[in-house]
Parts: C-alpha cells; sequence; structure tokens
C-alpha cells in the first residue's frame, strides 16, 4: 500500500507545445505522447495538454505546472523554439522537473541543456521515467554534461504502452484523420537512410515487435476505428507479420501501414489483404537513380510498378513518399520525378526534409527557425517558385 501510495502522489504532466498550424500526422501525439504517458501512469497521477490540437489558457496551464512533479515536453525540430519558451515560462511557476524528449533531443541534446532539468537522448523514454522517478541514483548514473541521460540499454516489452486514450484529445484528432487510432507495432530499424532519425533515437542495429496477442487485445478494447499500425518497416519481421495477421483476421477490421515496398511479394500481398490492410506506405523518397544509390535504396519506376500491381490485386492501396528539399536536388530531379510517379498513378506525397545533420549541427536555439512550420518553404531548390514547392507539399494523391 506504501509503494502505490507513493506512486499516486507524484504528478505528472505531458504537454505538447502549441504550433502555429494544425499537424498534418499524428502519429508521433499518439506514439511520443500517448504511448509515453501511458506508462508514466505506473508512476503516478497523469494529465496531458497537446495544445497543437487544442488551445488552453494560460492560468489553466500554469495551475496545472504548479502541481505537477514532473514535466515531460516532446520536442520536434519544428516546435524547439516554443517548447524552449514554454518551459521558461513553466520554470517561474513551481518546482517541478522539466524534461525533454523526442526526435531533437537524441540527435542534439547540449543544445537543449540550458532550458531543461533533464534531456532524454536515448529513445527508450520508459526506461528513462521509471531510473528517475524510482531510482534517481541509478538515473543521475546515466548522465553526461551534467543533465542528460544516455543510458545505453535494449527495450524491455513489457515496459511497451498503448496510448492513454482516455487522456489524448481525441476529440480533436478525429477532426485531423476522421475515427482513424493510432499506435506503434514496431520500433528500432536495420537499415541506416541519412534522412531518417530512427537510428539517433534508437541506436541498437534490430527491430523490436509488439507481442501481437497485446495487439489483438488493444484492438478488442477498442473497437471501431481505422487503425494506423506506425512502423519503422512492417514486413521487416516476416514470422511476426504472418502471426500477427493470423491472429487479427478473424477481427475484420481495415488498417494501413508502411514498410518498404521491395519487402513486398506475392506471398505478403495476400497476407496482408487477408488481414484487413487496405493501404500501405512506403518511401522511393526520388527517382534519381545516383540519389537512390546513395541512400541505398534502389526501387525504380519499373520495381515500384511491380510491386503495387501485387498490392493492388489484393484490394490494398500502395502510397508512395517522395521528399521535397534533399541536399543538392535540382528541379529537373523534382520534375522527372514527379512525371514517373503520374505515369505510374499510384497514390503519393511529397514530404518536406528535416535534415537530421543540421539539427545535430546547431549551436543555438536561432538555428531551428529554418524548421518551424511558418517557416515554409524550407529550402530553397534552384529554379523551383514558391508556386511550385507549395504545389508538391500540398499534394495528396
Amino acid at each position: 500500500m506504501r509503494e502505490i501510495s507513493f506512486f499516486m502522489a507524484n504528478k505528472i504532466l505531458f504537454i505538447w507545445p502549441q504550433e502555429p498550424f494544425l499537424p498534418q500526422g499524428l502519429f508521433k501525439h499518439f506514439v511520443f505522447l500517448g504511448e509515453t504517458a501511458e506508462y508514466a501512469k505506473r508512476f503516478g497521477e497523469v494529465k496531458i495538454y497537446d495544445l497543437s490540437v487544442r488551445p488552453e489558457k494560460r492560468k489553466t496551464i500554469l495551475a496545472e505546472a504548479k502541481k505537477s512533479d514532473y514535466i515531460f515536453i516532446p520536442i520536434e525540430a519544428y516546435n524547439v523554439i516554443d517548447a524552449i519558451n514554454l518551459s521558461k515560462t513553466l520554470r517561474k511557476n513551481g518546482d517541478a522537473k522539466i524534461i525533454s524528449y523526442g526526435s531533437v533531443p537524441s540527435v542534439n541534446p547540449f543544445v537543449l541543456s540550458p532550458y531543461f532539468d533533464y534531456v532524454l537522448k536515448n529513445g527508450h523514454w520508459q526506461i528513462a521515467i521509471k531510473e528517475l522517478i524510482l531510482d534517481k541514483e541509478k538515473f543521475e548514473k546515466s548522465l553526461i554534461n551534467k543533465n542528460i541521460y544516455d543510458k545505453k540499454c535494449s527495450f524491455e516489452s513489457h515496459e511497451w504502452c498503448f496510448p492513454a486514450l482516455d487522456l489524448l484529445p481525441m476529440e480533436e484528432y478525429s477532426k485531423i484523420h476522421p475515427n482513424q487510432l493510432e499506435f506503434s507495432v514496431q520500433r528500432g530499424c536495420v537499415f541506416n537512410c541519412p534522412f531518417c532519425n530512427e537510428k539517433s533515437k534508437v541506436p541498437e542495429a534490430r527491430t523490436y515487435q509488439r507481442d501481437p496477442s497485446e495487439i489483438v487485445e488493444f484492438l478488442k478494447k477498442n473497437k471501431g476505428y481505422y487503425y494506423y499500425f506506425d512502423a519503422t518497416t512492417f514486413t521487416q519481421n516476416r514470422e511476426w507479420v504472418r502471426e500477427l495477421c493470423k491472429l487479427i483476421k478473424p477481427l475484420k477490421i481495415k488498417w494501413r501501414t508502411v514498410t518498404r515496398i521491395d519487402q513486398i511479394d506475392e506471398e505478403f500481398g495476400k497476407i496482408l489483404s487477408e488481414a484487413g490492410c487496405d493501404k500501405i506506405g512506403f518511401g522511393v523518397e526520388s527517382f534519381l537513380l545516383e540519389r537512390q544509390k546513395e541512400f541505398k535504396k534502389v526501387m525504380t519506376p519499373k520495381i515500384v510498378r511491380e510491386k503495387s500491381d501485387i498490392l493492388i490485386k489484393n484490394g490494398i492501396v500502395p502510397r508512395a513518399f517522395f521528399i521535397l528539399g534533399l541536399p543538392n536536388q535540382t528541379k529537373e530531379e523534382i520534375l522527372e520525378t514527379q512525371e514517373q510517379i503520374e505515369k505510374l498513378g499510384i497514390e503519393y506525397r511529397w514530404k518536406e526534409y528535416i535534415s537530421f545533420e543540421k539539427v545535430k549541427e546547431a549551436n543555438t536555439i536561432e538555428d531551428f527557425k529554418i524548421f518551424e512550420r511558418s517557416n515554409f518553404p524550407k529550402h530553397k531548390i534552384p529554379g523551383v517558385s514558391f508556386e511550385l514547392y507549395n504545389k508538391l507539399s500540398s499534394i495528396e494523391r
């Protein structure tokens, strides 16, 4: 009873900073925010404010912060300045420990260090939270540069929680993606794409998969949604995919995910379809062959066509992702890629490039202005007008 009372005495607050525009994607809100908050429930009373979708009065936030023992703020490249301003305000209003975690802390914790009590560099945030609250001495042994937590450890599946749906602003999320529920099924990656931050958060050269039976139980408890299975490369562990699809097939649900298109074959097209998968996203990044060789990810229009046909035949919609603003990208590369994907006639989307090298090299907070969502376009491409850049980055096909 004494342990329970100790846990419940902790007041834990999670705050996603306010941004100028509504988020286009929600997986980090469900996963970084929701799943981490659900784990923190083991150690105290937890509350979430997602200011990116639901603004709150200043006095409401400050009153809650004043009651809190710990405040966790997820930090991405586009909200660094907002997060630091939020931290400065909260610091004047109580004694809570303010902790930053997310993509930027994993790449450049040192630039954030002066503004937070602790910066979680390792992407296994649950382990850090447990040690901070239960064993501060052990936690502090893993600190570098005074307040940066960088413990080398592997992830334990029993510390992997589903999103805290009772705490997240589900009504607002549903306005962005109607009736969609997102949660992670895989983390880590065996590949090393230069534009991806997964290796910084989870440096182990492996993937972690959620227990299929736990996924099924979560789906049974939360019926009636369209589900997004967040993954790095969903089909990486083939035996796991077979087991998961076998278990969720009787549920008759609809869901989508992401993978590498070169890992799709006839067997998996059928397995995924029968389990209810109706859309798969995959990164092509560019159809420029030199670029693909640089990324060690050669996916020619011919390969994309052949693999997409397998999906289409099985009732699964293929969706290609391309990156706008890659280093040394030219107008010719962009237009050639655009022409090729239009010829293929499949869904696609251009995504703006975030240079994690620039994030890593940032020395001051002002260096993050380039990444803010109000700073558009983020990358100048010779010959590409604002109108063309805006048109491409707004395409949803």
